[in-house]
């Protein structure tokens, strides 16, 4: 009965039902697509930025996983395009069979204490997650093998131009590359649009299909459960595609600006995410990326100028590096404050009704205890007393031929153990009552607190109560009378006529 009345107790998880850790990690993913967009362009534009913003962009490869960005491991040991393009494929693998001996391990060994329909959910959706991490990795290096230039009457690699292309090992490494644009690039959109199409019906209804996949659809609008396919794209564009468009040109640099605008009115536009903190947070991710994009002219104006001019002044302003720092910093800026004015608050909340449950659970459990310990006293109270009558009983035996011809016991004697009943029911309903008057108001004045309330009290009185039974009672009586403002010997009476004398 306890547990019946626990279930009744509510906790209010936050504005609108969300999970605030769901929205932390949206808008993580919004910064993180950010710095993975930003990075794989300078690779793919071969630009150097200044300084502090240089270590900035770099920052970002950790959102790439690129581990060569990160450590410049190259300053450690050179590795050819060739070296990174078989570790980058292999980096997938990995991922897949760590989660195949992942799922293996805790089937194995936890299933008791995991469900394994919980472990598939947990491993796909960490699988998507590694997915999103990788791809604009993936973009770059594969492209970037069929990038190509002429120098000296020879091809060579514009990645790495140590490596002559369309030679046997070229082609060799060419056809390894397709093969993983055709399952990465090209395969991993196709295959997240075909699962999301057919399955539109269960998208937002599916508990198991969200905790799987809601990673790449969730966070959108119902009319935009594509869009994820969308941010790939650009992804891929500007990470890919862009290294085949005039390589190093002015025009390489507009065709990047244009595809920045593409993407930034499209989310003007469509504003396609179900948060609106979400939908600035990418604005201001998308409007800083235009941005940057626009200030590589300068940078390229400035290496053309030192080309043809090696004397000439080339370095970049003051007020550029800091523009260029502000505008991306303000993407940083803007999820801050959407952490501040919603997610943390909402975080509170919820884990402060989880504390608010913890409590009354324990004032229940010390109620429950101390009731135990009364109960306990009265009993062995009980137990001595017939002790001491059964002593008294051989002194009283000469008594027992007078004790004849009494008259029978007063009939007042089922009335006296009436009254303390009703004396010892009045006590349990003025103990509870108060417990469960939540606000001090002296009465009862929600459903929950008179559902608590008869639930506790069937369980102490031992009444024949089931969780059915009560809340079909009070349904009738929120249908008959949708506010109450009962007190205490409203309360009593009708508890004593609803639940006891029936």
């Amino acid at each position: 009965m306890m547990d019946d009345s626990m279930e009744g107790m509510e906790v209010d998880s936050g504005a609108d039902g969300g999970d605030p850790l769901e929205d932390a990690s949206a808008q993580l993913k919004i910064v993180a697509s950010h710095f993975q967009v930003l990075g794989g362009a300078t690779s793919s534009l071969n630009l150097k930025w200044p300084g502090t913003f240089g270590g900035i962009v770099k920052f970002g490869a950790i959102f790439n996983l690129d581990v060569y960005a990160m450590i410049s491991i190259n300053c450690i040991e050179r590795f050819s395009l060739y070296s990174r393009l078989d570790g980058w494929l292999l980096v997938p693998g990995l991922i897949i069979l760590g989660m195949f001996i992942l799922y293996k391990v805790a089937i194995k060994f936890l299933a008791e204490v995991i469900p394994p329909e919980k472990v598939r959910n947990m491993v796909w959706s960490k699988l998507m997650l590694l997915v999103f991490i990788i791809y604009p990795s993936l973009c770059g290096v594969l492209l970037s093998v069929y990038k190509c230039r002429l120098i000296e009457g020879k091809w060579w690699m514009i990645a790495d131009l140590s490596l002559e292309c369309y030679t046997t090992e070229w082609l060799e490494q060419a056809m390894i590359a397709l093969a993983g644009i055709l399952c990465f690039p090209i395969g991993v959109p196709l295959w997240c649009y075909t699962l999301l199409a057919r399955n539109r019906h269960k998208l937002f209804s599916d508990p198991k299909f969200s905790a799987r996949f809601g990673f790449i659809y969730m966070r959108y609008e119902q009319t935009y459960w594509y869009w994820e396919i969308t941010e790939m794209l650009r992804k891929f564009t500007l990470c890919g595609v862009i290294i085949f468009i005039a390589s190093g040109t002015m025009m390489q640099l507009c065709f990047s600006i244009v595809v920045g605008a593409f993407f930034l009115s499209l989310h003007f536009k469509y504003q396609p995410y179900d948060d609106d903190l979400d939908d600035n947070l990418q604005t201001a991710a998308l409007t800083a990326n235009f941005l940057t994009l626009v200030t590589t002219i300068l940078i390229k104006e400035k290496a053309l100028i030192k080309k043809y001019d090696p004397e000439a002044n080339t370095e970049l302003s003051a007020s550029t590096t800091a523009f260029l720092l502000i505008v991306n910093m303000m993407v940083m800026a803007t999820a801050l404050y959407a952490l501040v004015k919603d997610t943390i608050p909402t975080m509170i909340e919820e884990y402060m009704g989880y504390w608010d449950m913890a409590v009354k659970v324990k004032e229940m459990m010390a109620d429950a205890k101390r009731e135990h310990a009364e109960m306990k006293e009265a009993f062995e109270t009980a137990k001595l007393a017939a002790m001491n009558k059964a002593d008294t009983e051989p002194k009283q035996s000469g008594q027992d031929s007078l004790a004849k011809d009494d008259p029978a016991p007063p009939v007042s004697a089922p009335l006296e153990n009436k009254e303390e009943e009703d004396s010892e029911l009045d006590r349990h309903i003025h103990r509870l009552f108060l417990r469960y008057d939540l606000d001090g108001s002296g009465t009862i004045n929600s459903f929950d607190e008179l559902e608590q309330l008869c639930c506790n009290l069937g369980y102490r009185l031992e009444l024949d109560l089931n969780p059915t039974r009560i809340d079909a009672i009070i349904a009738e009586v929120k249908a008959t009378n949708p506010n109450i403002e009962w007190d205490l010997s409203y309360f009593s009476s009708w508890f004593k006529e609803t639940f006891v004398d029936k």
